[in-house]
């Protein structure tokens, strides 16, 4: 399999997942960048960056003069991951509904009319990363350095597989019209339940995709 060079890292960040997830990698295998790199044909630097992805997903361990090892993967993972992301977005809407001026909510509605049109074209991969640039509009306006990273390594790639196996793609659009128009209108309360439902939802759905790929 050979790599484009388009977003390199984040194609070898799921093209591991998925062999993690398929169980063609399995719990304790050694990831060697190395031999990822010459497989793919890319540089060693993205297949790093891409290791540091799956890390922050929960799905790999680096250690310091040992090697990179899949951890097990089953379900209390996905638990884990849409609980952390949901706390961290429910933390930052608690600013947000404060902070955000006009211009920021119209941002997040500029990355939701790109959703719709990526919906139209039947473009997932636009539909992915305006997912991610629409909630990371919320969660800068906080402006707090530690929690972007946090929610960085804990949301990308997890929106990412939700989107990547999910037949609902209008659903997945449609869900963010609600998040838009609570923040507009600094329902804290509101939006707090609706966040919680949108991640469950997602967890949902990403729990359905991890059993279709392990049959």
């Amino acid at each position: 399999m050979k790599i484009k060079k388009q977003t390199i890292s984040d194609n070898i960040s799921r093209y591991l997942r998925d062999q993690i997830m398929t169980q063609k990698l399995r719990a304790g295998d050694r990831i060697v960048e190395s031999q990822v790199a010459k497989d793919l044909g890319v540089s060693q630097a993205p297949v790093r960056e891409a290791l540091l992805q799956l890390e922050g997903m929960g799905l790999v361990e680096s250690k310091p003069y040992v090697g990179c090892y899949v951890l097990p993967f089953n379900t209390e993972i996905i638990n884990q991951a849409f609980e952390l992301r949901n706390m961290l977005e429910a933390y930052s809407a608690e600013f947000a509904v404060e902070k955000m001026k006009e211009q920021d909510i119209c941002e997040m509605e500029e990355h939701l009319q790109n959703m719709w049109k990526a919906l139209d074209a039947g473009d997932r991969l636009t539909i992915i990363n305006e997912d991610n640039n629409l909630h990371a509009v919320m969660v800068k306006s906080v402006n707090n350095p530690m929690l972007l990273k946090m929610w960085q390594m804990s949301a990308l790639q997890w929106a990412s597989l939700t989107i990547s196996y999910y037949d609902d793609m209008e659903y997945i659009v449609r869900s963010h019209v609600k998040i838009i128009e609570l923040l507009r209108k600094k329902d804290l309360g509101e939006l707090k339940k609706e966040l919680k439902i949108h991640f469950e939802n997602a967890r949902g759905i990403t729990q359905t995709a991890f059993a279709k790929i392990r049959k």
